[in-house]
């Protein structure tokens, strides 16, 4: 940012406008910043506006002063919109993961649309982690993806992992009290509802039923062990999940090998 800019001061605070996809202020943080300006008074810290009085950082001090009678201190960068402002906190801690999805969902992405939905409808059973961990198919939480807004997920990925998620909240109550990483066990879960091999009114049976064996584990492949072993508990037909899992990883492995080299494997 070009250091040079003028710092202009008003007290006219209905010149300011939202700037669309930006998160919207919380309560919490607007009093947080009234408790400190009141302790050790106004630091004249601009906000930063285009040049349409778009606010993009600074939203919780803009309405502080508001509230205060204090005038606003403000420099405007003509051209900057809301890629700007998330670049600018896209390694800061002040926007939550739910920020992003949020903003991009508001500027038009269909893909964080359907997360936003899922999250919605899901958020008060599950970690937001192990949401977006069963929509995107992914062991890990892929908040780097999520933050940079290349996060997808199609219709028929939504359609999907609302499904996945209907079925494991039949289980929420048997991780509730585990410690430890649950996601593990819910990612294991998700994979053995796919898997063709698995009754999944079983699995839920058999995992209620001898939910006193589960252990905490740290990887999904030890969930999904603990998982065999209960699903097979005085089973003819058994299911061999980390075997099917291994395959299942080594045919996506071989068909990037097969498309872009042995550089993904």
């Amino acid at each position: 940012m070009d250091t040079n800019l003028r710092i202009c001061v008003t007290k006219t605070y209905d010149k300011f406008k939202r700037l669309e996809g930006n998160r919207r202020v919380l309560e919490p943080r607007v009093k947080k910043i009234i408790s400190s300006i009141n302790k050790v008074g106004q630091i004249p810290s601009p906000i930063i506006v285009n040049e349409k009085y778009e606010v993009i950082d600074g939203q919780g001090r803009l309405e502080a002063l508001k509230r205060l009678g204090l005038p606003v201190y403000y420099t405007i960068v003509p051209g900057i919109g809301i890629d700007e402002c998330i670049a600018m906190n896209i390694n800061q801690s002040n926007w939550t993961l739910n920020d992003y999805i949020e903003t991009y969902a508001e500027t038009g992405s269909v893909s964080y649309m359907y997360l936003l939905q899922l999250l919605k409808a899901y958020g008060k059973t599950f970690q937001q982690k192990v949401i977006i961990m069963v929509t995107s198919g992914k062991k890990e939480n892929p908040s780097a993806v999520i933050k940079t807004g290349r996060f997808q997920c199609t219709a028929e990925m939504y359609k999907e992992a609302s499904n996945v998620l209907s079925y494991l909240s039949g289980f929420t109550g048997i991780f509730a009290r585990m410690k430890g990483h649950t996601e593990y066990y819910y990612m294991a879960l998700a994979f053995c509802y796919r898997d063709p091999e698995v009754d999944n009114v079983r699995l839920l049976e058999k995992v209620t039923q001898l939910q006193a064996n589960l252990i905490p584990v740290t990887t999904m492949l030890q969930a999904l062990e603990q998982i065999e072993n209960i699903y097979n508990n005085r089973c003819r037909n058994r299911v061999y999940l980390k075997t099917n899992y291994r395959k299942l990883m080594d045919s996506k492995y071989n068909w990037y090998e097969g498309k872009y080299g042995n550089q993904y494997k």
